[in-house]
């Protein structure tokens, strides 16, 4: 069975491979202007370690990470938006207008409006990973959980 890596490694590990096969001028340093168009530091609200993010269009997107942390992704950049949990949030997904974000101790959040609230778990296992379509979701994590959330 392959393995695979999440794009944000596979990202970080492009950009040293990239940089070696970009010719860089050394008078202009037209080869430097090239990998920054490909990956650039972005300025961060936080200095909480981030564990997932998601985009649903160029301009929106969510972050979670460790306590509880949530960041959003607008037109003006990334901005804190308050969570109800401190425990470390490890997945998020964004459908449409609806985003889901899961982590430790079985939390479930569900952006309603522009404000994250809890909803109800039948697991006290972490949960690692979250995903999304047609209103429904789908969580997973340790020792084999998978969960189900039906459109409302």
């Amino acid at each position: 069975m392959p393995i695979t890596f999440s794009v944000p490694i596979i990202a970080f590990a492009s950009i040293s491979a990239i940089r070696a096969l970009i010719p860089v001028n050394q008078s202009s340093g037209s080869g430097d202007a090239l990998l920054n168009a490909i990956a650039a530091a972005v300025p961060s609200p936080t200095t909480s370690i981030l564990h997932d993010l998601a985009r649903s269009g160029p301009e929106d997107g969510w972050a979670v990470g460790k306590n509880g942390v949530t960041l959003r992704l607008s037109a003006t950049g990334w901005e804190v938006v308050p969570s109800p949990t401190v425990v470390s949030l490890r997945g998020v997904t964004v459908d449409g207008t609806t985003a889901w974000a899961v982590g430790d101790g079985g939390v479930i959040l569900r952006l309603v409006g522009n404000e994250w609230q809890m909803v109800s778990s039948p697991t006290g296992i972490g949960l690692l990973g979250v995903a999304a379509a047609g209103g429904e979701a789908w969580a997973v994590g340790l020792n084999g959980t998978p969960l189900h959330y039906p459109t409302p």
